[in-house]
């Protein structure tokens, strides 16, 4: 029996609970395929009322038991329609109990579900300090009730038996979890093997919703303290964080809760997954208690953290031309705020796309959450334009007064989730290859060198034997990706297509007129739902380009939108049309079948700083898809592309490649710092400043008037040093 107990504030404090489940751990602990939560499944029922606990069982079916601690001091008769508590008259509690076995049942048991009719559903009462001898049961009341000899009793003894089988075993325990809430509506029917690209897609859409194990704990548990979610790309982080937000605004109705992102495209998500899961707890929409706020916010772009924070306090909101200027913008905005005396406003934040908010919005965070402090953050090692990792949970806090941290987060609240569902297993790893540089030319841009991070990540080490706690400098290292930890299997549904495809043209005008072509191929003869498709160019110049496929699209007869440059970026999918963006918009959004344009511009960078940023974009955009991907690149370096793409596939599900020597490594650790510093913005303009004086015969005889012997020197040692870095 696999225990499910998410509510760790009220469980330890459940005396009857506690009691109950002792005896379950007794008499059914052994058994395997069964499965007893807490208080689940969870909906509004009339009075309030949850079961103690279900067991969901393999053969057994569905039990509900509903505990209560009355004792027979107070409770003394019982009837079918009132209970004498106290000496007075109440209704049969009872009644609210079986309403919500009906009403469970009923939802279970629904056509759209497709669960086998034979599925057997039971119900316990057990009263844990009663004794039957001294209460007044009348005769009319015949109920499966057990009183306090429970624990010696025979309850599970006479249990009919009906097997469930693999299918339908997986969609009970969906409906359970009520991870079916947010399976997509397909709006076809369809039958296997596929006909055409369109079907696939709904098959993969179809398919059985259910949450392993890390994924539960960490979007229904209640806690009075911090949490951490951390993971790759496509395992399900936004999802579980919306589901943990709807979840607590059930619990705590009245706690003000900020669910806060980075990335504005993924405001109609996130509203979308918290209503939709909210609904069906309580059939009514979240109240102005829970908001959801984009990090920043202002007085165009709407509600915000920091914009919020700033009119609750008094304080005039700080635009974005204020701080322009920094390297961190929103940093600079967060710093300048959290100098003031805040109020402690919320009672919950929960914030998304921590890897690419600033230590500064941390601190502000901590000013503004009420204590204890209950603070989750979801976030993606990888997916991020600078760093490969995230600073410890406490030190992004800060200290305070007494220097003691000022959250702090304990080991069983660290959730890792370790499997990527969305990405096809091919498609990560190739995007992860080209985000560090594993096989490039001109070297790795960042790397892990910590073992424990690989494995939380959902690697395995097995194939070599130099790995300790840090993998050796220079050392040959082989990490394979498991099979078990990419469970997408969209490859079998559709053959027409390879999952990756890769394509090499000689002119951008080539690149963009056959990729319109291909989307053209998809809508009209594989019935591809053109806001099943995302289109992402690498490019600098990327807005003049994406209006240029705008216009060929629209030739063909499709439209299609360009969020946060033409239309508002909260609308970043729109039916019946094809979405035209940028890496950093795409993050956080997914989509059946992406297009990454321009891969061969992550080769115009030399520094490598820049160079990360290039491919970390990469790695954002390929990772975007559910299904299949098509990337293409012109014009300069292409023979580079392709060599890369061909070492890397190579080697999969493998990475196979020398570890960086110690002086590289800690290139790339001074890479992490310079992206964290106020002064890389200044230190940018400086380069820029240089280079306009190098590139100038008439000023470069001037400065070479200007500068003292030393500082000559000193600039000749310089390029001696490094002339590429």
């Amino acid at each position: 029996m696999i225990e499910r107990i998410y509510n760790k504030v009220k469980f330890p404090k459940d005396e009857t609970a506690n009691a109950i489940l002792n005896f379950l751990r007794s008499k059914i602990g052994d058994r395997e395929d069964c499965y007893c939560l807490y208080e689940e499944p969870d909906f509004l029922v009339e009075n309030g009322v949850l079961p103690t606990f279900t067991i969901v069982d393999r053969e057994w079916g569905v039990i509900f038991i509903k505990g209560y601690n009355y004792t027979a001091e107070r409770l003394t008769e019982m009837n079918e329609n009132y209970w004498v508590i106290s000496e007075n008259k109440e209704i049969n509690e009872i009644k609210y109990f079986d309403n919500y076995c009906y009403k469970c049942k009923t939802d279970i048991m629904s056509p759209l579900n497709g669960i086998d009719n034979e599925l057997k559903f039971t119900s316990f009462i057990i009263f844990t300090n009663l004794e039957k001898e001294r209460v007044k049961i009348h005769e009319n009341f015949m109920r499966n009730i057990w009183f306090s000899d429970y624990i010696s009793g025979n309850m599970f003894d006479n249990m009919c038996e009906h097997r469930l089988d693999d299918d339908n075993w997986k969609r009970l325990l969906s409906v359970i979890e009520k991870a079916n809430v947010l399976a997509k509506d397909i709006g076809i029917p369809i039958e296997k093997p596929a006909k055409n690209l369109r079907e696939a897609i709904a098959i993969n859409n179809q398919k059985i919703y259910t949450f392993d194990e890390t994924q539960l704990e960490a979007s229904l548990s209640i806690t009075d303290a911090c949490e951490q979610i951390r993971g790759l790309a496509g395992t399900g982080k936004t999802v579980i964080l919306a589901i943990k937000a709807a979840k607590i605004h059930r619990y705590d109705p009245n706690a003000k809760i900020a669910y806060v992102f980075y990335t504005q495209s993924l405001y109609t998500q996130v509203t979308r997954l918290i209503q939709k899961y909210y609904v069906k707890l309580t059939g009514v929409q979240p109240s102005e208690n829970l908001k959801i706020l984009h990090a920043w916010g202002g007085r165009t772009t709407g509600e915000g953290l920091l914009y919020n924070v700033c009119r609750t306090n008094g304080l005039s909101p700080i635009p974005y031309y204020e701080v322009r200027g920094y390297s961190n913008p929103f940093g600079e905005a967060c710093k300048r705020v959290s100098a003031y005396n805040l109020r402690k406003e919320y009672d919950y934040v929960l914030i998304d796309e921590a890897q690419d908010l600033p230590e500064e919005f941390f601190y502000l965070v901590a000013k503004i959450v009420k204590d204890p402090k209950k603070i989750v953050i979801a976030y993606d090692q990888l997916q991020t334009t600078t760093d490969v990792s995230m600073p410890d949970f406490e030190e992004l806090f800060g200290k305070d007064k007494n220097g003691e941290p000022q959250v702090k987060l304990l080991e069983e609240n660290d959730h890792i989730l370790k499997k990527s569902y969305r990405n096809y297993r091919d498609v990560l790893l190739i995007a992860m290859a080209f985000g560090f540089g594993i096989y490039a030319v001109d070297g790795m841009v960042q790397m892990i060198r910590s073992v424990k991070n690989w494995k939380a990540l959902g690697f395995d080490f097995e194939k070599i034997n130099n790995v300790g706690d840090d993998i050796s400098f220079s050392s040959r290292v082989i990490v394979e990706r498991t099979k078990e930890n990419s469970p997408n299997e969209i490859n079998q549904l559709y053959e027409k297509y390879p999952i990756v495809n890769f394509d090499f043209y000689s002119t951008i005008n080539e690149e963009y007129q056959r990729v319109s072509e291909k989307i053209d191929e998809l809508i009209t003869q594989e019935k591809v739902k053109p806001e099943d498709i995302m289109v992402i160019d690498l490019r600098k110049k990327s807005k003049e380009l994406l209006q240029r496929m705008q216009e060929l699209l629209y030739k063909k007869g499709h439209l299609s939108i360009i969020p946060g440059i033409v239309e508002d970026s909260k609308n970043f999918f729109q039916d019946e049309c094809v979405t035209l963006t940028t890496p950093r918009r795409a993050k956080g959004n997914e989509v059946p079948i992406v297009f990454v344009l321009g891969g061969n511009s992550m080769y115009d960078e030399t520094s490598m700083a820049k160079r990360r940023i290039a491919r970390n974009s990469f790695f954002i955009s390929m990772t975007r898809s559910k299904g299949w991907v098509f990337v293409s690149g012109a014009e300069d370096n292409i023979d580079l592309f392709k060599e890369e793409y061909e070492k890397i596939v190579s080697k999969l599900p493998c990475f196979e490649f020398d570890f960086p020597s110690q002086a590289e490594f800690e290139k790339m650790v001074n890479i992490d710092y310079i992206f964290k510093s106020d002064k890389t913005a200044k230190f940018e303009r400086d380069i820029e400043a240089l280079k306009a004086v190098l590139g100038d015969k008439e000023k470069l005889k001037l400065l070479n008037l200007f500068l003292d012997d030393d500082t000559k020197e000193s600039i000749k040692n310089l390029l001696g040093e490094s002339t590429d870095e």
